[in-house]
């Protein structure tokens, strides 16, 4: 079967200029037109300008908002985490093409990066006696010393605890105490994030130690 004429002037064309090829219905396309395109369609939702090449907006600058203690006391152990909710200053010039509904998701739920997590094993109490009451307390105040050392109480804390173990009312005691001078005034909001159960599945069978 001979090729109709069109073809044969594209692959002419194709040996001379390697950035133009013909599809099979035999039109020629332009690669550097689609490069410019993906190229425009990438600075559009990445913040580039062009294939490795960083937006004239700047890159991304992050600076903590405030910090938020996670507590759980559960009936056998004491867990603290805490971490630092940060923004990025620039994220409104990096990102002009966001919706306001999207610029609006993005501030009310702000990433968090770990900062410290202790719990009573690593005080060196094991099995029973992580679920006492001394060994909360003591990982309490091992928690506020921890965090007067790296100077991480330079921002508001939101608190929030879950379950009804032993520790829970070890850290409140600390916290009222002379112990917690330095955190209480940087408070911001007490919360519980306890689950309630309504119905529901079987629970799991009780833990033995």
């Amino acid at each position: 079967m001979v090729p109709p004429a069109g073809i044969l002037r594209s692959r002419a064309v194709f040996q001379w200029t390697p950035r133009l090829f013909f599809s099979r219905s035999g039109v020629v396309l332009n690669l550097d037109a689609n490069l410019r395109d993906a190229k425009a369609a990438m600075s559009k939702f990445e913040g580039f300008e062009g294939i490795g090449k960083r937006s004239k907006t700047g890159k991304a600058q992050y600076g903590v908002v405030k910090y938020i203690l996670n507590c759980y006391f559960s009936k056998n152990n004491t867990h603290f985490t805490y971490s630092a909710m940060i923004e990025d200053v620039n994220f409104m010039k990096n990102n002009p093409h966001l919706s306001y509904n999207e610029k609006y998701q993005y501030y009310m739920k702000l990433p968090q990066k770990l900062k410290l997590h202790l719990s009573t094993g690593n005080l060196g109490f094991r099995k029973a006696a992580r679920g006492e009451y001394e060994a909360a307390f003591q990982t309490t105040v091992k928690l506020f010393d921890v965090l007067k050392e790296r100077n991480l109480l330079d921002k508001k804390i939101d608190i929030i605890m879950k379950d009804f173990g032993k520790g829970r009312k070890a850290f409140i005691t600390a916290m009222n105490g002379k112990e917690g001078t330095a955190i209480r005034p940087l408070v911001n909001r007490i919360s519980d994030a306890t689950t309630l159960k309504f119905g529901g599945v079987k629970a799991p069978r009780p833990r033995r130690l």
